[in-house]
């Protein structure tokens, strides 16, 4: 499970690792605004960091996902306001230009110089029963990092409010995901967001002031201290 598989090296130059985060940050800023989602895209982020780890993954890799976290919603920029705003829409065209926000931020992330990250962010909305978008991808078919931020971007969402609905307790956000394990998403990352919740670590709100402005683009300091990776298959 710990297999980002990676197109190009993990490892990058300390310049490159600068001005990826410095570009990520900003278009992070950007989406999240035009949602009124302050700060979504960051937990996303983090969240995904963490999940990642608990599956194993190490070193660059999980700088890779942070980058994928941070961009996951820039598709939505080229999103009318009204549509950009509504979680669910009512119309059946704006549920169309919706549903094309993975393909823009695919698009988006592939002129930065990131095209693994642009491929987590392409099939972030796919389902492991294949009823998803925008390829119906089935199963192990969707990439671990994919996979990984929809738990992240599913888990932030229901924890906070949008659109009227209250927002949920974590852990009755992590029981909805449970409820949802192998139709929607991977049952052992969202087993793996159980480990990262049982860490007693803020998920939400705690984003370090020093590892946000870290210009090295490292954020160990934000990882969940988990004592040994998931292996194996899900929990039951």
């Amino acid at each position: 499970m710990s297999d980002l598989q990676l197109t190009r090296p993990a490892t990058l130059s300390t310049e490159r690792w600068a001005r990826f985060e410095s570009d990520a940050v900003v278009l992070a800023a950007a989406a999240d605004a035009a949602c009124r989602r302050p700060g979504h895209s960051e937990r996303v982020a983090r969240l995904a960091m963490n999940l990642a780890a608990a599956l194993g993954v190490r070193g660059g890799a999980l700088r890779r996902l942070r980058l994928a976290g941070l961009l996951h919603d820039v598709g939505k920029l080229e999103l009318p306001p009204h549509v950009a705003l509504t979680a669910e829409p009512d119309d059946a065209g704006d549920r169309a230009l919706l549903r094309r926000h993975p393909v823009d931020g695919h698009e988006t992330a592939k002129a930065l110089g990131l095209p693994d990250e642009a491929g987590w962010i392409l099939h972030q909305r796919e389902r492991l029963d294949g009823s998803g978008h925008p390829a119906g991808l089935e199963g192990m078919a969707i990439p671990l990092g994919a996979r990984v931020l929809a738990v992240a971007d599913a888990f932030d969402g229901l924890t906070r409010p949008r659109g009227g609905r209250r927002p949920l307790a974590p852990s009755a956000a992590l029981e909805e995901l449970r409820r949802q394990r192998g139709a929607h998403f991977d049952p052992v990352v969202v087993d793996a967001l159980e480990v990262v919740l049982d860490a007693s670590i803020a998920l939400s709100d705690d984003i370090r002031d020093d590892a946000l402005a870290d210009p090295r683009g490292r954020h160990d300091n934000d990882l969940v201290p988990i004592p040994e990776p998931l292996r194996g298959g899900p929990r039951p």
